[in-house]
């Protein structure tokens, strides 16, 4: 490998910015819709706030900042997210600088990083999970760096990134506990404070913020949803194939490592203060994640994990391995194009296509565009104003709200309840005054939003209090068969 000293940081970034393209490209060209996570993203930054119903606004101010610049170019929320990526890789990279002198083993451990499935064919939706990523891997560059060489600057970032991860996903407070514990072990060791700690907490209290005053606004209806979740599954087998799952990842990334590395148990000593931070900010908090599993029986999903094994290379090869003379670099390349490759092939194949017509539907593969050209059409042949509204659940009038091209604030209504409405929707009445489009996916996607239907006359929603509301509508409907859904033309003045 025509890899040195000198040129190393050079191919690092050509190996990342090439992993980007890759990751752009492929999704870009096979994708005719953008994923779920994405789309919904996009409705709640039509109407920005400093939360939503379910996450911390940074993925959705970062979705609507591109949707400023690019529009409806869905590449772009792509290129978002590998973006994301990338960083992410610099700050694992950066990382590596403090734990390695070889150059080699920096490089490595990014190559290996890149095979995990989670920076990979997990990479092209983007969502909280891809969005906390940099933040995760940042608080770990800085609180290590704050605590080794005190300097000011790495004390305002790390309080910076840390109040980012919160902006984007509450798991983050995992790895704050990890860093919390390596703070106390250092204050005990060193036998006194070091107040400049109290710069980070500054800046991290000025980041979050608008989000806490959002918080308080709005009954911390963000954590009573981060909470409803973790318990949504309760079943006392979860903690247990959870952490079977953990353990077969990390017995993969151990194999991966013989591509490049030899084993080395000698290299396990007594804890220094590097293998305690590595321990406190790799094992703690997936620790933490297991007994949070084992005490409420929740289930937790394997996307939630993408951060936590940012750092599990390093990990890994700082303790249990060493650089070997020669390195299987043709047996990586394999495994790099696999991924790829797997990803382009599921787009062919015949499960993919019969999945598409079912509920279980590849969204990746929708038709939102064609839709919404209907919804359009129709909308302009009924109605002389803007499409200004759009009701129904996070997908199918997600989609509605970021194809059509007046971008319509989406209400959305599902399981007889309001679940979310932009802060500039004022009432369910404004709507129905207004005109607006319902769409309804069938086995009730808006679960008995429509009672009693009858002559296109009268319509039943449930308003944000949870209180069923009759209006006398001028409703015209119109049925997509071949995608299962219902249209409803709501024609303004419903009384």
């Amino acid at each position: 490998m025509l890899i040195n000293k000198y040129n190393y940081s050079t191919f690092f970034y050509i190996f990342i910015i090439f992993h980007l393209i890759i990751w752009v490209a492929i999704p870009s060209l096979t994708n005719s819709n953008l994923p779920l996570d994405t789309i919904e993203a996009l409705a709640w930054g039509n109407d920005f706030e400093w939360g939503n119903n379910k996450h911390p606004p940074l993925s959705v101010l970062s979705v609507e900042i591109f949707f400023f610049i690019f529009s409806k170019n869905d590449f772009a929320y792509y290129l978002l997210s590998q973006i994301f990526i990338l960083i992410n890789f610099i700050f694992i990279f950066e990382i590596g600088k403090i734990f390695f002198k070889d150059h080699l083993s920096r490089i490595f451990i990014i190559f290996l990083t890149s095979l995990i499935f989670y920076y990979s064919y997990n990479s092209t939706e983007f969502n909280v999970n891809i969005c906390v990523l940099p933040f995760w891997s940042g608080t770990i560059l800085y609180s290590f760096r704050s605590l080794k060489y005190n300097k000011n600057i790495d004390w305002i970032m790390l309080g910076l990134v840390a109040g980012l991860g919160v902006l984007s996903k509450y798991i983050i407070f995992y790895l704050f506990i990890g860093v919390l514990i390596y703070l106390l072990f250092t204050f005990i060791q060193n036998k006194k404070i070091n107040y400049k700690i109290f710069i980070s907490f500054f800046i991290f209290l000025i980041v979050i913020s608008p989000h806490l005053i959002w918080l308080f606004n709005n009954e911390f209806s963000t954590l009573t949803y981060a909470s409803g979740r973790a318990t949504a599954y309760k079943n006392y087998t979860y903690p247990f194939i959870f952490l079977f799952k953990q353990l077969l990842l990390i017995f993969f990334i151990f194999m991966l490592h013989f591509l490049f590395f030899k084993i080395n148990f000698k290299k396990i000593k007594k804890f220094n203060k590097e293998e305690v931070f590595l321990i406190c900010v790799f094992l703690i908090p997936i620790t933490l994640m297991f007994f949070t599993s084992l005490v409420t029986g929740s289930k937790v999903r394997t996307a939630w994990m993408m951060p936590f094994y940012s750092i599990s290379s390093i990990f890994l090869t700082y303790y249990f391995f060493e650089i070997k003379e020669k390195s299987f670099i043709y047996i990586f390349i394999f495994f790099y194009f696999l991924s790829p490759a797997i990803y382009l092939g599921s787009f062919y194949s015949e499960y993919t296509k019969n999945r598409t017509k079912d509920g279980r539907e590849k969204r990746v593969l929708y038709n939102g565009k064609e839709i919404s050209n209907i919804v359009q059409s129709q909308w302009d042949s009924k109605i002389n104003k803007e499409i200004k509204y759009v009701i129904g659940d996070e997908w199918y009038g997600g989609n509605l709200s970021y194809h059509l091209k007046d971008r319509p604030l989406l209400y959305l209504n599902k399981g007889e309840k309001h679940w979310y409405s932009g802060k500039n929707i004022e009432s369910l009445k404004e709507v129905l005054m207004y005109g607006v489009v319902i769409i309804e996916k069938d086995l009730h996607q808006i679960n008995e939003s429509f009672k009693n239907f009858e002559d296109n006359q009268m319509l039943y929603l449930r308003d944000k209090n949870n209180n069923v509301l009759n209006f006398a509508c001028k409703i015209d409907k119109i049925r997509l068969e071949k995608e299962k859904l219902n249209l409803y033309f709501v024609l303004p003045g419903c009384k």
